[in-house]
């Protein structure tokens, strides 16, 4: 099912440093249209051919916040996986922009408290939620 979209802001004491996230889908993004065009253009083509070649048994979206266990940057990436054919999975993964290695899911907001700051690496990341759009 799909859950409703939110935003959250995440901000630093130490350093300054803040950064807004959309976790979910929001009302208008629903359709796989919708989530084609949010996809990172390099994988669009991909993602066509399955839509339009193969047999599709699921498609699943939504905007998700990453982190990097090396590096611990953060980073806003959207999500799609697709069950085609005979049970095959096209999913789609993100490596860490800094040094490359693959991102986890924060799956739970508020595990972003308290982690070290991508910026300055104190510990005291603070998570606040933001009012629906």
């Amino acid at each position: 099912g799909m859950i409703m979209g939110f935003k959250l802001s995440i901000s630093c004491k130490n350093c300054g440093f803040e950064k807004r996230f959309t976790v979910g889908t929001s009302d208008g993004d629903n359709s796989i249209e919708a989530a084609i065009d949010q996809l990172y253009h390099m994988r669009r083509p991909k993602v066509l051919k399955l839509l339009n070649e193969h047999k599709v048994h699921v498609t699943d979206f939504d905007h998700r916040i990453y982190r990097c266990g090396a590096c611990g940057l953060l980073r806003n990436s959207f999500w799609i996986r697709i069950i085609y054919d005979d049970d095959q999975v096209y999913e789609t993964g993100f490596l860490c922009g800094k040094c490359q290695r693959p991102m986890t899911q924060v799956r739970e907001h508020h595990q972003l408290n308290n982690i070290p700051c991508p910026c300055c690496n104190v510990e005291n990341l603070k998570v606040k939620m933001d009012n629906q759009q």
